[in-house]
């Protein structure tokens, strides 16, 4: 949130819901060739090895909002100490959700490729 303007955030949201819709077509594109190549098990462990290699990624081109982003997204004009974006406390929702993510996933890879 704070790193767009108010009138860029749901384009920034659109283009992030679209990730996951977008990672099942890509798997349903590559699981098939893979599993002709090296079998199923290793199509399994090809795509996972590609989806730590895009968090990888992400992680290391994170960079946190600047300061005067952060505090006008929080709504005041100056951002005080204990209303800084604490990102870590998001992460056991994190974790959750990307378990529902795979299922997700699962999902649309099958209902692409029947």
């Amino acid at each position: 949130m704070a790193w767009f303007h108010r009138d860029e955030r749901a384009t920034a949201m659109g283009t992030k819901q679209t990730g996951v819709p977008g990672g099942g077509v890509l798997s349903a594109v590559l699981a098939p060739q893979l599993v002709l190549l090296v079998g199923w098990r290793g199509a399994l462990a090809g795509l996972g090895v590609i989806n730590f290699l895009f968090g990888f990624l992400f992680s290391f081109y994170w960079r946190d909002p600047a300061e005067d982003r952060a505090a006008v997204a929080l709504g005041g004009g100056q951002a005080q100490e204990s209303e800084t974006l604490k990102v870590w406390s998001f992460l056991p929702i994190s974790c959750g959700t990307a378990i529902y993510l795979v299922g997700q996933m699962t999902l649309i890879l099958y209902s692409a490729l029947s």
